[in-house]
């Protein structure tokens, strides 16, 4: 498979995936929404570990994901 095949693959699964967060209950969104953003953040700390910058991985992870997750609750109690 080229690379350009995978791309398109990997759009349409992300594309599937962004209409099931958008459609989805509030705190399935939610969920999926943390999930995705903990995966991102692991891949960037990994990324910058391997330039040998020293850094927090699980602290900037957890401070990440807390973010959306102090979003939605918000938006219950409004």
């Amino acid at each position: 498979m080229s690379n350009f095949h995978k791309r398109i693959v990997v759009g349409i699964i992300l594309t599937l995936f962004l209409l099931l967060i958008i459609f989805s209950p509030s705190f399935l969104g939610a969920g999926l929404v943390i999930t995705v953003v903990g995966i991102s953040l692991y891949e960037f700390y990994s990324l910058v570990e391997k330039k040998g910058i020293v850094i927090s991985k699980k602290f900037g992870i957890t401070l990440g994901c807390l973010i959306p997750l102090l979003v939605y609750l918000n938006s219950l109690f409004k």
